[in-house]
């Protein structure tokens, strides 16, 4: 599929969330990434004291939940992430384009008490849990991604000392 196509599937008209030689060529742009724009406001709002409440798993879901807020459009968002979900080549380098969320989540998670190499597991585990939650909602018809993130977020633990 061309980079003018995959656009139109977006919603985006000839703005391209890929890029390439030619565009046609899909490949990851980390600057328009629909994933950096999803998961970048909610864990830009993680705090370094932790939840409202003090739970380290609500902090963490308080900040996929404020990562919804600051989408401008979630239908825009619902056709970038089913365009991700039929280009494998995208969706493989998603991990890699969230480094700097990873390392903003293992920080909160550090500050908040969690040991330091199970602060890495378990913030693997929410970005992995978040990204499926926003795979889920955006197959379906459902106007509301919420719900499906605090399902991922109620699926985390962490271990006691």
């Amino acid at each position: 599929m061309e980079a003018a196509s995959c656009a139109a599937v977006a919603g985006v008209g000839t703005v391209a969330c890929i890029s390439g030689p030619r565009r046609s060529a899909a490949s990851w742009d980390p600057q328009l990434a629909t994933m950096l724009v999803m998961v970048g406001p909610g864990a830009t709002a993680l705090k370094a004291d932790g939840a409202s409440d003090g739970d380290v798993l609500a902090g963490l879901r308080e900040a996929a939940v404020a990562g919804v807020a600051g989408l401008p459009d979630l239908a825009v968002t619902r056709g970038r992430l089913r365009l991700i979900a039929e280009h494998p080549e995208l969706a493989s380098r998603s991990y890699e384009s969230l480094a700097p969320q990873r390392e903003r989540a293992r920080a909160y998670l550090v500050s908040a008490g969690v040991v330091e190499d199970v602060a890495g597991y378990l913030c693997a585990a929410f970005m992995g849990a978040t990204f499926e939650a926003w795979m889920q909602w955006a197959a379906g018809p459902d106007p509301d991604p919420v719900p499906y993130l605090d399902a991922a977020v109620g699926v985390l633990r962490v271990p006691e000392a």
